[in-house]
């Protein structure tokens, strides 16, 4: 499948204009009030393409499908998302919301937005099956009725582990993020202190090959990679519902935030710890 390209200078923005009249047409007689579209021209998707973000796929060098994208703040707005009648089913679509996540990440965004028409329902569960969910209706002005619905995406939290055949992904807040200093812990990761994210089960899954287990103890197991031997993974009856990450196996492991050290009774003498963090001798509980 053909890349999305990302236009800033000079490109055929007739050709994009054109696109997006032939895509949203439908709207016409569906949408109260009438689409922004009719505001929009060429040289104004030029000045957006310069000022903004503007992917867009190609075929024989003209436009097929492209995507709006504005940072904000707290999200990766998606403006305007188009795929030529000619072309859907292919997964356009699909691909450019793979970009807009891959911008976001870049821009240090958890979130993408954007806003969807709410006579168009078919739209709603299309939105739905790439993963967005309803968070607010509006209104335009003028209107005592919701005229837009908002909808958002979190981004997943993935990693992988050395060879990249094993790797995982998460929704949602950690339950807590710590330092581990015992022995079975360094062990299993050859290290002189472990680093742990704890994520509820619900909220994760492993997307790559699915790990070996190795029970190191009867209320314990511990997943790694079959193929390189990477630890990914620590889970243990007295943790029902969670599974606890090796927060080096993230994709951006500076990410990691760490909140406390636990069994730091168990500290290597020559680990010299200088942070401020809470330190609990044994396990937190």
């Amino acid at each position: 499948m053909t890349e999305p390209i990302w236009v800033f200078a000079e490109y055929d923005w007739d050709a994009v204009h054109k696109l997006l009249h032939e895509c949203f047409a439908y709207m016409e007689t569906r949408i109260d009030p009438t689409s922004s579209l009719h505001r929009l021209t060429p040289q104004m998707i030029a000045d957006f393409a310069a000022d903004e973000c503007l992917f867009v796929i190609e075929d024989n060098q003209r436009p097929i499908a492209c995507i709006f994208m504005t940072e904000k703040p707290d999200c990766l707005y998606l403006g305007k998302l188009a795929v030529s009648h000619k072309y859907r089913g292919n997964g356009h679509a699909r691909t450019l919301i793979k970009r807009a996540e891959q911008m976001a990440r870049d821009l240090d965004l958890t979130t993408l937005q954007l806003e969807t028409r709410i006579e168009l329902t078919e739209n709603h569960l299309a939105f739905e099956r790439m993963g967005f969910h309803k968070v607010a209706e509006t209104a335009h002005t003028g209107y005592d009725r919701p005229t837009s619905i908002t909808m958002q995406m979190e981004l997943p939290t993935k990693g992988h582990c050395l060879c990249g055949a094993t790797s995982w992904e998460y929704s949602g807040d950690e339950t807590w993020a710590c330092f581990c200093h015992c022995d079975d812990c360094r062990r299993n990761c050859a290290a002189p202190v472990t680093a742990f994210i704890g994520v509820q089960l619900a909220n994760f899954k492993w997307t790559g090959k699915t790990p070996k287990i190795y029970r190191s103890s009867k209320a314990v197991q511990r997943h790694f990679c079959e193929t390189c031997g990477t630890p990914m993974a620590f889970q243990a009856e007295h943790y029902a519902g969670e599974i606890h990450l090796y927060a080096a196996s993230m994709d951006n492991p500076q990410d990691f935030k760490p909140e406390f050290h636990v069994h730091y009774d168990d500290k290597l003498d020559w680990l010299h710890i200088r942070d401020d963090l809470p330190k609990y001798p044994h396990s937190k509980t």
